[in-house]
């Protein structure tokens, strides 16, 4: 045991020996770091991220939890002014602590025995956007708190308006009379914000291709709008476009009753209407019915009569077509026409009066044309057996006409109506009377010296005829003895 004592005492003096030197020797080394702190400037990173510094021209990563010694009068500045930490959170530089006192600048000059430690603040990323996307849009990094982000309460572009109407987070101050309202928001960490409008989108109805003002209208996105557009537009007396059909871009549209309603839905921004119209032309034509005026559409057809039953003839007189006269030339009383521009035609016609001519012949009828002449005929004599008619004079309207040779007579120029009446007188016809009386005494004759033929003829006959009676009458009164005449019964 004694030898066991000795070893454990001879370990225990060279650790103790050990421990005299190095309490001996710490006071110098301590002294000595002492000293080279107050003569050079520690700059010291407390973070668990590296930090970048400029020193002069040179850039230094200091590790998380390790200093750098530099000389004094150097120029020092922080190089990574922010640190991310993960999405939505940063670290931002905010100054330098110098000896524990925040310095808010970004360089500072090395002086000798300070202690240097860039000071980080924690920042999150807010977003404000909007719903219409584009309307608006914010992004900015916030420190913890309460921040105040101006949004505007209604935005106008070209073709829309929107109008704020609520947000997805904070609390949303709308100041009336105010162009802006105030998205106030607690931040601590992250946010995404959405501001939503309401749209009002801008329709524009095409209408200046034909001569007059767009229509505008404001929509609001999903509303459904009934307006109105000209079902006609009077381009001129003569032309005209009428409504016949509608198409558009960046809208639902469809044409109700009466025609020029017009329903719009589904809007989108720029949204155009493009109403259809089709040309029609004034077509101007007269007869004898009067004047007609019809609307055509450009490249239709129209047939035109100029000679209907009621056109052609009315009582005394009558229209006769002649030719069509004006914008289109035609001697066809029926055309039918290609309308491509207005169009004005008059139905010439032909004026022919009625000539009536009675007499004992019967009626006949004459159309003259207007201030034309016509030859009347009837036959000068009408003969008869014993009386005759022989013409006498006529009466033109009324007034007496004297016949020319052959009973004829000119009547003219018509410009009216005519009515022509054959007077005839009666004349004996002695010749005939004549002829009839010798007639009449050669029949006398005839019937006298007939009439004596028969009556000697009839006597001769009965003297012949007695005389053959006698013989049988002779023989009949003589009878054979027992005879016996055969009586009515005898077979």
């Amino acid at each position: 045991m004694a030898v066991d004592n000795t070893k454990i005492s001879l370990q225990t003096i060279i650790v103790m020996f050990a421990l005299i030197i190095l309490i001996l020797s710490l006071p110098t080394s301590l002294i000595g770091l002492i000293s080279y702190a107050q003569e050079n400037t520690i700059i010291v990173n407390n973070l668990d991220r590296p930090i970048i510094i400029r020193v002069e021209n040179n850039t230094v990563v200091i590790k998380p939890g390790y200093s750098l010694a530099i000389e004094p009068t150097l120029r020092v500045c922080i190089g990574n002014e922010f640190i991310a930490l993960s999405d939505g959170v940063r670290l931002r530089f905010s100054g330098w602590l110098v000896n524990n006192l925040l310095t808010p600048v970004n360089c500072v000059v090395a002086r000798p025995g300070d202690v240097l430690e860039p000071f980080y603040e924690r920042e999150f990323l807010v977003i404000v956007t909007s719903m219409p996307e584009g309307i608006f849009m914010h992004q900015a990094w916030y420190k913890s708190g309460t921040i105040d982000i101006n949004v505007p309460k209604l935005v106008d572009g070209s073709y829309a308006k929107y109008r704020l109407r609520y947000s997805s987070d904070g609390v949303l101050l709308q100041i009336p009379d105010q162009e802006q309202a105030v998205l106030e928001l607690a931040v601590s960490s992250p946010l995404s914000v959405i501001l939503y409008y309401e749209a009002t989108y801008k329709v524009t109805i095409m209408l200046d291709h034909y001569g007059i003002n767009n229509k505008e209208l404001w929509i609001k996105e999903g509303a459904l709008v009934v307006t109105s557009i000209p079902p006609e537009i009077q381009a001129s007396d003569k032309e005209k476009l009428v409504l016949s059909g509608i198409s558009a871009s960046g809208a639902d549209v469809r044409l109700l009753t009466p025609l020029g309603a017009l329903e719009i839905k589904t809007v989108k921004p720029g949204a155009k209407v493009f109403p259809l119209y089709t040309k029609y032309y004034l077509v101007r034509y007269e007869t004898a019915a009067g004047t007609v005026e019809k609307w055509v559409p450009e490249g239709g057809q129209i047939t035109l009569d100029a000679i209907s039953p009621q056109q052609q003839q009315t009582g005394n007189y009558r229209l006769v077509f002649e030719r069509w006269d004006g914008d289109i030339k035609s001697l066809s009383p029926v055309i039918t026409v290609t309308v491509d521009k207005p169009l004005e035609l008059r139905a010439v016609y032909r004026i022919e009066w009625k000539v009536t001519v009675d007499s004992l012949i019967g009626t006949r009828e004459y159309w003259v044309p207007d201030g034309g002449t016509q030859i009347i005929f009837v036959p000068p004599e009408l003969p008869g057996v014993l009386i005759g008619r022989q013409l006498d004079f006529y009466l033109v309207n009324g007034q007496k006409v004297e016949p020319g040779p052959g009973g004829l007579i000119k009547v003219g120029p018509v410009k009216e109506p005519v009515q022509v009446v054959a007077v005839y007188k009666s004349v004996i016809l002695w010749n005939n009377v004549a002829i009839l009386a010798g007639l009449l005494i050669g029949v006398v004759l005839i019937y006298i010296a007939y009439d004596l033929f028969a009556s000697g003829r009839g006597e001769e006959e009965e003297y012949e005829e007695a005389e053959a009676r006698e013989p049988e009458d002779r023989d009949a009164g003589r009878e054979e003895p027992g005879s016996v005449s055969a009586g009515p019964w005898a077979s």
